[in-house]
């Protein structure tokens, strides 16, 4: 009970200190319309006074009779445009300050929401009271991982994937080979195919290394559409170093976590049992040894739940139903296609790699 005190105190000083805002900024607008008035009339009149009443400046001192008067006025209107200046110069640097805190209050309610504010944390189709995501529906919890949660939404269970199953591995090899060159005018060996489908069976990481325009993605793009399962083409980048490249991060000022079409693809794998390939294109582009280290460790491993990924350092409410503890286990069903050329911009692959 005492926390959800806590966080009904937290909505209540919020609504409290966004009204107090409109007040200010009503009170703010109208001083600031008021002197900008006076400043536009004050430069009107001088600048009629001298250039359409008198012929000269010394006539128009003449008039005030009273040099220390006229040296008030005049730094008087210096002095209003430059507070103007600051004025609005403080206005913006606290706009920006306001918006940190409204985004660190957000993430700290979503924490207390969590922790069993005002309602229960989201597990078991419960909702939290953590902030909404805008235009979101009233009781939808946030979520953090859009388009993973969004996958759910479209498939909220596992499902299981009805297969075609060929007599014997040559039929496999015939059959895949004609559909390449028959609807997609693409012309392999029957070595090539053979070669390929044997490195599905022996690794879950197939390296396809070769000379540049060779056909390296397009045999496991024309082999995922062969199984009527698209091929996901992930184009490595030459600065990528660490798993965060791969997978992405939480970003603590949008409260959101930044998804990678690798991590979506990932997620959307183990939500069946069909053969999914995942080409990561111009492998050795960047270190592989480096970005992909976490990949290579966990499918050394024989147990195939045992390779868990650990994506978001704990579960918050609306988190994928898959991601529990903000870990996601590499689907079994899945294959890695590293292609790799060889010139002089890319990186020599490792041993660590080949075996």
């Amino acid at each position: 009970m005492a926390k959800a005190k806590t966080y009904e105190e937290v909505i209540a000083k919020r609504k409290k200190i966004a009204k107090r805002d409109r007040r200010a900024r009503r009170i703010q607008v109208v001083i600031l319309s008021i002197l900008l008035v006076f400043i536009a009339l004050s430069t009107a009149g001088f600048a009629y006074a001298i250039y359409a009443k008198f012929t000269t400046l010394e006539e128009f001192i003449l008039l005030y009779q009273n040099v220390p008067l006229l040296i008030i006025t005049a730094a008087c209107i210096v002095l209003l445009f430059l507070f103007c200046l600051i004025f609005l110069i403080y206005k913006a640097i606290k706009r920006r300050r306001k918006d940190i805190q409204v985004v660190v209050s957000q993430n700290m309610m979503q924490r207390l929401a969590f922790m069993g504010g005002n309602g229960a944390a989201h597990k078991g189709g419960q909702t939290s009271n953590a902030p909404k995501e805008e235009g979101a529906p009233e009781g939808a919890p946030l979520h953090r991982f859009k388009a993973l949660s969004g996958f759910d939404e479209i498939h909220p269970k596992f499902e299981k994937i009805g297969m075609d199953h060929l007599k014997n591995l040559k039929n496999l090899a015939d059959s895949f080979r004609a559909y390449a060159a028959g609807t997609l005018n693409l012309y392999y060996t029957e070595k090539d195919i053979r070669c390929f489908l044997a490195s599905l069976a022996c690794s879950h990481v197939v390296l396809l290394q070769g000379m540049s325009g060779t056909g390296k993605t397009s045999l496991p793009v024309a082999f995922g559409k062969w199984i009527a399962n698209m091929t996901d083409v992930v184009p490595v980048q030459p600065t990528w170093k660490e798993r965060s490249d791969m997978l992405g991060y939480y970003n603590e000022f949008t409260g959101t976590f930044s998804e990678t079409p690798l991590l979506r693809a990932l997620y959307e794998a183990g939500g069946n049992d069909q053969v999914q390939l995942i080409v990561l294109d111009e492998a050795n582009i960047a270190r592989i040894e480096y970005y992909f280290a976490e990949f290579l460790s966990l499918l050394e491993l024989p147990d195939t739940k045992a390779r868990v990924l650990q994506v978001a350092p704990s579960e918050l409410p609306g988190d994928p139903i898959r991601l529990p503890q903000g870990s996601l286990t590499l689907p079994s069903n899945v294959w890695f296609i590293l292609t790799a050329n060889n010139d002089d911009s890319t990186f020599a692959i490792s041993d660590k790699v080949y075996d």
